[in-house]
């Protein structure tokens, strides 16, 4: 009976705590610091900055259009999307993109005049910089670009996001909100309710009011929806924006010697030529490692299967670079986490820059 009371007299004590936080003396209103209040005019500005995307009489996605900055004399404005949504094979420079804008007009986009066209099946990302005669033309029609947010303090766990987007059940422009559940690898897994053609729609915190996600799909086994970080994407256009390739290609076939030398460093080939493996060995768990165009990334999470793009999107994978965190690669060597071979193998691989990918 203490023990019952005493965990009552803390929950008290924590409501009165959470309730002085929240409401000041006198007022008769109540703010939850997780659901901040959003004006209309800039629920106005998310909705004009979305689009839906054409992809047949019966089959859209949902798209946004954003600015940001790569270099310091180089902005870019555009849209993005899911890889799923725009292809490598709707991203030559035959085709045409047409999006229906949030007044309800259509204007195609040619994209023989666009800049740089990027797309990423394993981040599930797509990229159509939009040239000045493109920007106008939705200027026009009063469409607003989203700024990025590259702050991993806006995808924390608990983060109050929402969702402009074009689903199924809805004839038009549709709005929900929720949060952020957990990160997991380049992506954040979230509530927000979504539908079949909600894919490729920017996830905008209530609190920033910058877009720090963009939403993929469900994630059936574990009853959350999935969305990409958008600094994530953002730096992987920037690695490649002024390297002269076909942007919107997968990385390059290996050659044997290529192959060869990827083997000396530890990695294994699959049935999948992106999708690589360091085998297990005493007391090392094995590591998954994937080639695109920009980036290697690798996964301590085995994959459901090496040649399903959808299930290999499934794992938490990281981006490899010289800069970025080992802490959580998984392994035991002599009792050391992480295991120092995974290290060396990730370090040496990251000196390599774009050798095996472009």
């Amino acid at each position: 009976m203490g023990g019952r009371q005493s965990a009552e007299a803390q929950q008290l004590y924590s409501f009165q705590r959470w309730e002085e936080m929240t409401i000041s003396k006198g007022d008769k209103e109540m703010t939850l610091p997780a659901s901040p209040l959003v004006s209309f005019e800039e629920m106005q500005r998310w909705a004009k900055a979305s689009c839906k995307i054409i992809l047949g009489p019966c089959s859209w996605g949902s798209g946004f259009f954003v600015v940001f900055r790569v270099h310091e004399n180089q902005v870019l404005y555009g849209v993005m999307t899911n890889n799923h949504v725009l292809d490598e094979n709707r991203l030559t420079v035959e085709q045409n993109v047409q999006l229906r804008l949030h007044n309800d007009q259509t204007i195609t986009v040619q994209l023989r005049r666009a800049g740089i066209r990027f797309t990423c099946p394993l981040l599930d990302v797509a990229f159509i910089e939009l040239k000045e005669v493109d920007v106008l033309t939705v200027d026009h029609h009063g469409v607003k670009f989203l700024n990025v947010s590259g702050s991993s303090q806006c995808t924390r766990p608990g983060t109050e996001i929402a969702i402009m987007q074009y689903p199924k059940n809805h004839s038009m422009l549709a709005f929900a909100q929720g949060t952020v559940y957990s990160l997991w690898g380049t992506c954040i897994l979230h509530d927000v309710s979504t539908n079949y053609g909600s894919s490729g729609s920017g996830i905008v915190s209530m609190r920033s009011r910058q877009v720090v996600a963009i939403h993929c799909a469900r994630r059936p086994d574990m009853k959350v929806n999935v969305g990409v970080r958008a600094s994530v994407a953002i730096q992987a256009i920037k690695k490649v924006i002024n390297v002269d390739i076909a942007h919107h290609k997968p990385a390059k076939d290996l050659n044997h010697r290529e192959l060869r030398e990827l083997k000396m460093l530890g990695l294994h080939p699959t049935e999948n030529k992106f999708l690589f493996v360091s085998p297990s060995s005493f007391f090392v768990t094995p590591l998954w490692f994937y080639r695109t165009n920009h980036a290697w990334y690798w996964t301590p999470t085995r994959p459901d299967s090496y040649n399903e793009i959808e299930e290999l999107r499934r794992s938490n994978w990281l981006e490899i670079g010289v800069d970025k965190s080992k802490i959580v690669i998984g392994g035991y060597w002599d009792g050391e986490t992480p295991a120092p071979r995974n290290i060396v193998l990730i370090d040496k691989l990251a000196a390599t820059g774009f050798k095996y990918l472009v």
